[in-house]
C-alpha cells in the first residue's frame, strides 16, 4: 500500500504519479542513488511540471512532485512513498541528491503536514544541503526554526557553501 500526501496532508490522486506518453509526461534520465534509482520527469505540454520517481530494484516506491519555473526553485507540492520505505529517511536523501547531483533548489509549501515537516527537519542534517525559513513578509531569508507551529515555515533548501 502506498500513502499519497498532497499539499496540508490532504490524500493525493495516484493518477497525479503516473508518468508516461499518453498522459503527457516524459519520462528521464534514471540516476543512481545509494539503492535506489531516482528518475527525473517533464511534462511535454507544462515544461514548468516536474516529477520525479523513486525506484528500488526496479520497482516504482515513491514520487515527489511539483514546479520549476526556468532556472528558478523547484517547489514541492505532492509526495508519494510506499508503506515499505517509509520511516526510513529515504525523502530527505532524495531531496539531498537532487540539490548536490541535479542542482535544484527546492522550496516548501508555506502549509505542511506533519510528514513534510519531518523531511525539512531531517534535510538540514543532510551532507552538502542548507535550509533556511523564508520570512515572505520582508522578502528575506531567515535561520530555520523547526520547532515552531508546521503552518508558519516556507523552507528553502539548497547547496551548501563550501
Amino acid at each position: 500500500q502506498e500513502v499519497l500526501l498532497g499539499k496540508s496532508g490532504s490524500l493525493a490522486s495516484k493518477s497525479d504519479f503516473k508518468p508516461d506518453k499518453s498522459s503527457g509526461w516524459v519520462p528521464g534520465k534514471k540516476t543512481k542513488h545509494g539503492e535506489y534509482e531516482v528518475e527525473e520527469n517533464h511534462h511535454k505540454d507544462f515544461p514548468e511540471m516536474h516529477h520525479v520517481k523513486i525506484y528500488k530494484d526496479g520497482k516504482h516506491v515513491g514520487s515527489l512532485k511539483g514546479e520549476k519555473h526556468g532556472k528558478g526553485p523547484l517547489k514541492i507540492e505532492k509526495t508519494e512513498l510506499a508503506k515499505s520505505e517509509q520511516g526510513k529517511g529515504l525523502m530527505p536523501k532524495v531531496y539531498a541528491h537532487l540539490i548536490n547531483h541535479h542542482g535544484y533548489e527546492i522550496h516548501s509549501d508555506s502549509k505542511q503536514s506533519p510528514g513534510g515537516h519531518s523531511i525539512w527537519k531531517k534535510l538540514h542534517k543532510e551532507k552538502g544541503v542548507s535550509v533556511v525559513g523564508h520570512d515572505e513578509n520582508k522578502g528575506k531569508d531567515v535561520p530555520a526554526e523547526f520547532d515552531k507551529s508546521i503552518d508558519d515555515h516556507h523552507y528553502i533548501a539548497r547547496k551548501a557553501d563550501k
